[in-house]
């Protein structure tokens, strides 16, 4: 598909976008936002990292404001927009579209990626019912203009999103601590999707490392600067002892050191009667995504917890839990703890020996039922 001169009309969806994507049709392209073509584009900034420079190279070439021409920026800040189409319109009332997987991006239209896609042309006999329905979900966005979705007018705007951390937002470190003067990598804010299904359970190879969604989602600012009515209470340990902490070895134990904590009974949880067994998989980490670990009836997953330890600086981490489903072996039947906490990188925190006789307790977001906060201190 070319822009020449017969195209009435273009449109495209991209999760992810870089300017230099249209090296091969920057003129047509221009020339026809100039003649006054039927223009509509809409981008995605997942996890903000849409550059605002390819953005304000876009509405450049669009010549906006004074065109036609209209542009839009999907941003989540617990979800890809992930959308790859092209629609256009000729003159001659004929229309063609892509759909497919690569994206607006240098690898993806030069195929350093391994793509698939299909290109649909009423002048090659495709429906143009088919055909139109790709372009209605793209003019979609700006009749709708849903929540996530952000016009961009002008070059003012997208200086707007850069500052509202929708573009331009740089790749947040693991467990950092903002600084006392509150600087820091922007904070990623605007709308949340909610899953539709809550899935569990997605059979998969073991991940080796913390998923790269969790990695790029880890933003100290966000939780640290949470309001404490944001937090609901979910469950209450009891008196943390050395292998609540995983301290075997380090007292003269006995205990073997699993770098785990099991998730129990404790002193309270939020509600009532609930078997701890299950509490802790069905609803406490039930927003979670979890892949099969190990054995078949195993899970895992990892999610960000702001962790507060008494005396200490509140700090972010990444947690694995690991879960498992069996109802049927001795773990289970004895009542013993079927879910667990690994507290990786925070066990210089928490595997200490003054936090011995300390009460955990687990909070979760009210508004990000995907975020976490556990306190550990004297009651």
């Amino acid at each position: 598909m070319t822009l020449g001169p017969d195209v009435v009309a273009v449109g495209w969806q991209s999760g992810f976008f870089a300017y230099g994507a249209f090296q091969g049709v920057e003129d047509e392209l221009r020339d026809a936002a100039a003649r006054g073509v039927t223009i509509r584009g809409v981008v995605g900034s997942n996890e903000g990292g849409t550059l605002a420079s390819d953005v304000l190279d876009l509405v450049a070439c669009l010549g906006i404001p004074g065109s036609s021409a209209r542009i839009g920026v999907v941003h989540y800040r617990n979800a890809f927009f992930h959308p790859k189409t092209v629609h256009i319109a000729r003159s001659d009332g004929s229309q063609a579209a892509y759909v497919g997987s690569a994206n607006l991006t240098m690898s993806g239209v030069v195929s350093s990626h391994v793509e698939a896609g299909l290109i649909l042309d009423t002048r090659e006999g495709d429906s143009a019912a088919l055909i139109g329905e790709v372009r209605a979900a793209i003019d979609e966005w700006f009749a709708a203009l849903r929540p996530g979705f952000n016009e961009v007018r002008s070059p003012e705007d997208v200086e707007q999103l850069r500052a509202d951390g929708v573009l331009d937002v740089r790749r947040p470190k693991l467990a950092t601590a903002v600084a006392a003067d509150g600087s820091g990598p922007p904070t990623q804010t605007g709308p949340m999707l909610a899953p539709l299904l809550p899935i569990r359970g997605v059979r998969g190879s073991r991940e080796k490392e913390v998923p790269e969604a969790v990695v790029t989602a880890v933003d100290a600012e966000a939780n640290i600067a949470t309001s404490a009515n944001d937090w609901l209470p979910m469950w209450r340990s009891n008196p943390l002892t050395t292998r609540d902490l995983a301290l075997g070895g380090q007292s003269g134990g006995t205990t073997h050191s699993t770098g785990s904590m099991l998730l129990k009974g404790g002193a309270w949880m939020a509600t009532a009667s609930a078997d701890f067994r299950h509490y802790f998989f069905d609803d406490v980490f039930a927003a979670l995504m979890w892949s099969v670990g190990r054995q078949p009836h195993l899970r895992e997953t990892f999610a960000v917890f702001e962790i507060d330890v008494e005396g200490q600086t509140p700090a972010e981490h990444v947690l694995r839990i690991g879960h498992n489903t069996s109802t049927t072996m001795t773990t289970y039947t004895q009542r013993n703890g079927m879910t667990s906490l690994s507290w990786r990188d925070a066990s210089p925190l928490v595997r200490q020996n003054e936090n011995l006789g300390r009460v955990l307790t687990l909070y979760r977001s009210k508004q990000n039922l995907q975020r976490f906060r556990i306190t550990i201190a004297h009651q």
